[in-house]
């Protein structure tokens, strides 16, 4: 279960796919969850100087925030050798929004295409 990614620099987070994926076991998933993109978390740091990049905040304790698209979610995963086999934004209470995902290295054999959900 990853629900620290939002932490890491979004330069870095390649380098923790490729760890992950090195030590996952065979027919391993990833189940991910973390923050998503238009969370009210997020629109509460607009107007502040608080923005390293796009969707990438510090929190005024120092702490690191990232928020997640569908769309960098499942390019991340892709490029690092990973398969998309679920993955949704929920929202939780209000504007509470999650990412959500289950995924596995694409070398698993078992596994055929036909059986992943994509996202649009």
């Amino acid at each position: 279960m990853i629900f620290m990614l939002s932490a890491v620099s979004p330069e870095k987070m390649p380098l923790v796919l490729q760890n992950v994926r090195k030590i996952i076991k065979p027919n391993g998933y990833v189940l991910f969850r973390d923050y998503a993109t238009e969370d009210l978390a997020q629109e509460r740091f607009s107007g502040k100087d608080q923005k390293f990049s796009d969707n990438f905040y510090v929190r005024g304790d120092g702490t690191r925030a990232y928020y997640f698209s569908n769309e960098f979610l499942t390019n991340l995963f892709r490029e690092n050798g990973f398969v998309v086999d679920k993955h949704y934004k929920i929202n939780i209470y209000l504007k509470e929004y999650f990412s959500e995902g289950f995924y596995c290295p694409q070398d698993f054999s078992f596994l055929s295409q036909d059986n992943h959900a994509t996202l649009p």
